[in-house]
């Protein structure tokens, strides 16, 4: 169950990790495209000359020490002057509403005078420029540029003689003082923002007159209405266009996530249809049998009432004695405590568990005879991986048990965890990915799922045959103080006693001392075990 429960957990908080990495700002993987401009701030300090020109200081911060092109503002009907990129002149190339210069470096200043960019009338003074121009390299996938800065007028100009206007400004903070405006927010960078501001007569002295006739309160209150709309107008667009593209992206992250569950389930149904198919079997076992009720080694026998999850190494004791109820080897008892067990020279086992355990005596007692107790001078033997091995293909083998996760299962599982995700966190340009990782995570899961056995049908039915009749010999109580020696009375029910959990004394002689995957024997056994094993002969 922990193994299941563990692996799920794993495949799913795949899939919810793969999901999250492809989710930005709302935003799908496979829906974003590659990033055009690396434009990401700018700061502007912007001062109004009293020839009417505009002195402009830029901070620009790229996204890397690769930097970007950083497009200087102008006016359509002006220009740009005097053009510094970190104290030094620069040039680039013109176009309607920008200087595009290249830039190396995550961060650049640039100072330059724009021109043409106010007009005086005689009853006002307008700024018309823009703010933010949008470079060549820059696309609608971009995200917006973080935009901050002040504008400096005349230092007796009133807060409310200032008429400020962002036009195309988002998320906009403006504070008006006097002489002075204080504003932040976004601007997109695949389209232009512009500064429309009016001012008080005279702002400009030496450029008045210039637009008298074109220059009006009328015309810029009817400039800046529009502006407005504008402004509003792309709010509503990016907002709407934002909405959509996070119901989508929730959209696939819910079917996503609902795939992955729904496979889950299923492969959760898959897993234990059989299992609960052998809860509803057991069920029709009867509740004792007198006699074994199959032919199988006791060593077979423990791994399925172990639900063949695990081979205990009490195993080895009822091998010892099977092979002395059939006459392989022979236990001689000599007292109550006192054994000596004897191995043929030609002897020779029918399986191949028992071959290694036959080896394994004649390995440590080269004569033959060995005295006990205890039988094995190992407390952790290395013939042990062996003779396991040898067990659980011999009980694959005779289709009692069978691999507890099937790679039928755990690859499709995987794969669909992938195909279900893949809008989310796969690019367009690392679509290929796709089916490398549901090769590669099928392969990853199958790895820790693989391993394990379980019961076959025949394997339930043999088990629980064994356990009714060790619910037999537990409460017939006659064998807890017999010897290894006792099986030539006692026969099978001391052999397979070993594995059933009713001869302790016998099995703890007979099994390998500690080691590992000794399940099932709690302190108290072990501290049977530990008196009988050290007592003196």
């Amino acid at each position: 169950m922990k193994r299941i429960v563990t692996s799920l957990a794993l495949a799913l908080g795949a899939a919810a990790a793969l999901a999250g990495c492809g989710l930005a700002d709302g935003q799908v993987a496979f829906s974003s495209s590659p990033r055009g401009s690396h434009l990401e701030a700018l700061d502007y300090r912007v001062r109004l000359l009293p020839g009417g020109d505009l002195r402009v200081r830029m901070a620009a911060r790229f996204l890397d020490d690769a930097g970007g092109v950083l497009a200087v503002p102008k006016p359509i009907t002006g220009g740009v002057e005097g053009l510094a990129v970190d104290g030094r002149p620069a040039q680039g190339a013109s176009t309607t509403e920008a200087v595009e210069v290249p830039v190396t470096g995550r961060e650049a200043v640039a100072t330059f005078t724009v021109t043409g960019a106010v007009a005086a009338g005689d009853d006002i003074t307008v700024i018309d420029t823009p703010l933010v121009a949008s470079p060549s390299d820059a696309s609608r996938q971009d995200p917006p540029v973080e935009v901050s800065g002040v504008l400096l007028v005349p230092e007796g100009t009133a807060a409310d003689d200032i008429e400020f206007h962002w036009v195309n400004g988002l998320d906009q903070d403006v504070r008006v003082r006097a002489g002075r405006v204080r504003f932040a927010g976004e601007s997109p960078i695949w389209t232009t923002s512009d500064l429309l501001v009016g001012l008080p007569p005279g702002a400009a002295p030496q450029l008045e007159g210039g637009f008298a006739a074109l220059t009006s309160v009328a015309a810029f209150q009817g400039r800046a209405q529009v502006a407005e709309a504008d402004t509003a107008a792309l709010e509503s667009t990016l907002d709407d266009q934002d909405l959509q593209a996070r119901l989508v992206s929730w959209l696939l992250v819910g079917v996503g996530a609902g795939v992955c569950l729904l496979m889950a389930v299923q492969w959760w149904r898959l897993q234990s249809s059989d299992r609960r198919a052998r809860e509803r079997y057991q069920a029709t076992f009867p509740e004792h049998l007198v006699d074994p009720p199959d032919d199988l080694d006791p060593a077979t026998v423990g791994l399925l009432v172990a639900d063949a999850r695990r081979l205990d190494q009490d195993a080895v004791a009822g091998t010892v004695l099977d092979l002395a109820h059939r006459g392989i080897v022979t236990i001689d008892g000599y007292g109550p405590d006192r054994w000596v067990l004897r191995v043929p020279a030609g002897a020779r086992a029918a399986r191949p568990a028992e071959q290694v355990v036959l080896d394994a005596l004649r390995a440590q007692a080269p004569g033959g005879e060995i005295s006990g107790p205890p039988l094995w001078a190992e407390h952790d033997p290395a013939w042990w991986r062996a003779y396991r091995a040898a067990v659980f293909e011999r009980a694959r083998d005779e289709g009692l048990v069978r691999r507890r996760f099937r790679i039928l299962y755990v690859g499709p599982f995987a794969a669909g965890v992938v195909c279900a995700t893949w809008p989310l966190w796969a690019t367009q340009s690392t679509l290929w990915l796709v089916p490398v990782l549901s090769v590669a995570l099928g392969l990853v899961f199958a790895l820790p799922l693989g391993g394990g056995f379980e019961p076959t049908l025949e394997g339930v039915r043999s088990a629980g045959r064994w356990e009714a009749f060790g619910r037999y010999t537990r409460d017939q109580g006659h064998w807890d103080d017999v010897g290894p020696a006792g099986v030539s009375v006692w026969g099978p029910y001391l052999v397979y006693g070993t594995v059933l959990r009713t001869c302790p004394y016998a099995t703890a002689q007979l099994a390998p001392r500690g080691g590992r995957e000794r399940a099932g024997r709690g302190d108290a056994q072990d501290q049977v075990d530990a008196e009988s094993l050290d007592a003196p002969a």
